[in-house]
């Protein structure tokens, strides 16, 4: 496949992934506050924009409840996790 399918500015507030793989895919802007994520796969996913504001990075996973795996993931790519919920 040529490129990052295009999940940009997504809203996936709330919803539940259990085992979803957004693997070689673009998720820059896609929020997922208040969502839960379990055994998520980002493997090649690109998540941040060099334009994003500081803020409005943070607030993309506002209220997210994740498991240690899908957290090292994410914070492995940069993704701002300072207001998530281990569970």
């Amino acid at each position: 496949m040529g490129g990052f399918p295009d999940l940009r500015d997504l809203c996936l507030d709330g919803l539940t992934f259990l085992g979803a793989r957004f693997d070689e895919a673009s998720l820059v802007g896609t929020t997922f506050r208040g969502a839960t994520l379990k055994d998520v796969s980002f493997h090649w996913t690109k998540i941040k924009s060099k334009a994003a504001s500081a803020a409005a990075e943070a607030d993309r996973f506002t209220g997210t409840r994740m498991e240690l795996l899908t957290y090292a993931a994410l914070k492995g790519l940069g993704a701002d996790l300072s207001k998530v919920t281990i569970i």
